[in-house]
């Protein structure tokens, strides 16, 4: 028998071993194949000469593989290193909730804080959760401070990972013990070889350029601003409690940032902002945004934690609406040279709130678990002054956090993106007062449409290399 029949024959034995994937994405873009996988996050492009062959194949569960036996074996050896193809005895959903359970509660070296040195807040945004409940005007204390450096130091051994959040109300209100607080957890992290990452979400008035070198100082590398569009847009909805406009101010700050801290433009969007969007975007271009290789600009929904149901429906689009006018949005930032984050990549273990290890304090000890339940004493699991409180509404929030799953559902086991969303934000899916249309993640809706963004994207770099 010829040899290359023998090697045929054996890779037609080795693909009866395997089957498609639950997760492949198929799109075509440009006249060119692509494929990307959920799970294990490979994106690729397929090569022109096997067009013929692969437009036939769905690379759905349901399909044949032994139609991929006419390609040579390094693409199927490639296939199955993206998980593209797999052994058909491994049980996907089996394996995520496995490796998704295993993040939560086995990774006993890490700890994510967000930290809240102050309630209050110079701002009176018209959608913000602290609406009622009067932004305090507290601030954290040095017992407090203590008890958080304590707990970093017991918790974490060496070459562990510690990630915080400053947050608040607004945390640069207190930079003061932003300041004395990253510098301990500097020390802790450099005696103990820790990964040390750290963020902060500001509303950006008084991120001056003295105040964003200082941040990059200390190791803060991350900021989150949030401009809510065009100048009379955004301060008709981001105002000073006096209730000035607040827009240029922000912008002056942001182009006058250091160059090594990464700033994250977070646009709300809202049903009377999308018409102003385009212009928002142009006037991002004419001040050089699209220049600065530290900022990147995203669009988000609005939830209006304020009202007595968690939206303000008046105002608010749903997930699958905001997911069409997202995919709008990022392809006309991303002709006009504006940086669009890539974001689809899995993410397993979903979120921190789920875990021993993520943790909010509140600037009076408190703690959340998530900081959409800031300020809300009926919501905390504890508080750090007291450690070993058996308060029993404290262990009642807390089982809801450590019990949640999004695996209950039927719809999210079998979706496509499941790897992607785990089932969406915790928070959202446990408020029985939220409709459905807006607990689930846009790529439900837009998957297709972000990839052939990135796609798009990452032919444009090769074609300039």
């Amino acid at each position: 028998m010829p040899i290359h029949r023998k090697r045929e024959e054996q890779e037609m034995n080795e693909l009866k071993d395997y089957k498609f994937s639950n997760y492949n994405h198929k799109i075509e873009l440009e006249d060119k194949l692509y494929l990307y996988n959920a799970y294990s996050g490979g994106f690729c492009k397929l090569d022109d000469e096997f067009r013929d062959i692969i437009s036939e194949i769905s690379f759905e569960p349901e399909d044949d593989v032994n139609k991929l036996a006419e390609l040579p074996k390094f693409i199927i050896s490639g296939l199955i290193k993206g998980s593209f193809i797999i052994d058909k005895g491994i049980d996907e959903f089996a394996l995520i909730k496995e490796q998704h359970l295993l993040s939560r509660f086995c990774d006993t070296n890490s700890l994510g804080l967000t930290l809240i040195p102050t309630m209050g807040c110079n701002f009176r945004c018209s959608y913000c959760f602290e609406a009622d409940k009067c932004y305090p005007n507290d601030s954290m204390s040095d017992e407090v401070m203590d008890a958080i450096i304590q707990l970093i130091d017991t918790r974490l051994k060496d070459n562990g990972y510690l990630s915080v959040a400053w947050f608040g109300g607004e945390p640069l209100l207190k930079m003061d013990i932003i300041r004395k607080m990253q510098k301990r957890m500097n020390e802790i992290a450099k005696r103990k070889n820790l990964v040390f990452g750290a963020s902060i979400v500001t509303n950006g008035y008084a991120m001056t350029k003295e105040i964003s070198d200082e941040l990059v100082e200390l190791g803060i590398k991350g900021v989150q601003i949030t401009v809510d569009g065009p100048q009379e847009l955004h301060d008709s909805k981001r105002f000073l409690a006096n209730g000035k406009g607040t827009f240029n101010k922000i912008i002056e700050n942001i182009l006058a940032c250091n160059s090594k801290l990464h700033i994250s433009i977070r646009v709300n969007i809202e049903k009377d902002s999308l018409p102003l969007m385009p212009k928002f975007i142009d006037y991002l271009v004419e001040i050089g945004v699209n220049k600065k290789k530290n900022i990147s600009v995203y669009f988000a929904i609005v939830r209006d934690y304020s009202s007595s149901n968690g939206v303000a429906l008046c105002s608010c689009i749903s997930v699958k609406e905001f997911a069409k006018e997202e995919s709008k949005l990022n392809q006309m930032a991303h002709k006009k040279g504006l940086s669009i984050p890539e974001k689809i990549n899995p993410n397993i273990s979903l979120c921190s709130s789920l875990s021993p290890k993520g943790l909010v304090i509140e600037p009076d000890g408190t703690i959340q678990k998530c900081w959409g339940h800031v300020g809300e004493s009926k919501s905390a699991v504890g508080n750090i002054l007291e450690p070993t409180t058996s308060n029993t509404q404290y262990r009642i929030n807390e089982s809801k956090w450590y019990s949640w799953t999004g695996f209950d559902k039927k719809e999210c086991r079998e979706c496509k993106i499941l790897p992607l969303c785990m089932g969406g934000c915790p928070l959202h899916t446990m408020d029985d007062s939220l409709k459905d249309d807006f607990k689930c993640s846009t790529y439900r809706y837009n998957l297709d449409t972000v990839l052939k963004l990135v796609a798009l994207r990452h032919n444009e770099q090769a074609k300039n290399m």
